[in-house]
């Protein structure tokens, strides 16, 4: 049995959501464990789930991450206040913060900056899929964020110096 969340557990190679995912390219979870957000490839946007409440294979999203062309990787901040959002079809990467907390509802980027150059987008878009990063981190502390993609293989920024 593997664990899940809150304590229930799950039999290995289990499915726990399904329902609106088309190609989840990547996962994260808040650090207080309350939301799973997930990046959802074909319909540009990342699905997050209430996870205090008893999740499974029919389990709809309660918010939606919009404004991202094909989105990856993903992290919460260390204070779950933030979501950082790679999206694989631009050079950019694009931050949601929630209204008072809580992930329901729609939400557009509050930020947006920019991780690759001209030429290393352009040199890995094959397609309109491809060409921005795909892997994407955070330290401990929130204030340095790592991304990666084929072209560029390790990136790093200050965080506090990209939001202002």
């Amino acid at each position: 049995m593997i664990r899940a969340d809150g304590g229930r557990s799950l039999p290995r190679n289990s499915v726990l959501l399904e329902q609106g995912l088309d190609i989840p390219d990547g996962i994260a979870i808040s650090p207080d464990k309350a939301w799973i957000a997930v990046s959802n490839h074909m319909t540009h946007s990342v699905l997050v789930f209430d996870n205090k409440e008893r999740l499974n294979r029919q389990s709809r999203h309660v918010g939606t991450l919009l404004g991202v062309s094909y989105p990856h990787g993903l992290r919460f901040s260390p204070n779950g206040n933030r979501i950082y959002v790679a999206d694989a079809g631009t050079p950019y990467v694009q931050v949601y913060e929630p209204h008072r907390g809580n992930w329901t509802g729609e939400y557009g980027p509050v930020a947006s900056f920019r991780v690759l150059d001209d030429e290393t987008f352009c040199k890995g878009r094959h397609n309109p899929e491809e060409g921005g990063s795909k892997g994407l981190d955070l330290d401990p502390s929130g204030e340095l964020l790592v991304v990666t993609n084929e072209e560029q293989p390790l990136a790093c920024f200050h965080v506090s110096a990209l939001l202002t």
